[in-house]
């Protein structure tokens, strides 16, 4: 059975791996592999489908941390940019 191994962390993916496995699994199924948590999640019948859905998992995810860290650095700037202006402000009034 060849199976599309994903591993989490809270509702985020940190990894992604191709397995055949021996044994019938079900969507869902936590495997440990070297003391590591791995859920099973995708199904299919050659490793390229497989390859494919990972790789979509992988861009979804990488494209969610990409826009959080573009509104956290966008908070950021808007707070430096208040700082700089603060100065400004007091520079000029002496």
């Amino acid at each position: 059975m060849k199976l599309g191994l994903v591993r989490m962390s809270g509702e985020s993916v940190i990894g992604v791996q191709y397995f055949e496995s021996k044994f019938s699994r079900e969507l869902g199924e936590i495997l440990r592999i070297n003391g590591v948590e791995w859920r099973v999640g995708v199904i299919a019948e050659d490793r390229n489908s497989i390859i494919k859905v990972l790789n979509e998992i992988v861009r979804v995810q990488n494209s969610i941390v990409r826009k959080k860290q573009r509104e956290l650095d966008r908070e950021i700037n808007n707070q430096i940019n208040q700082m700089f202006i603060q100065a400004y402000k007091s520079v000029m009034n002496y």
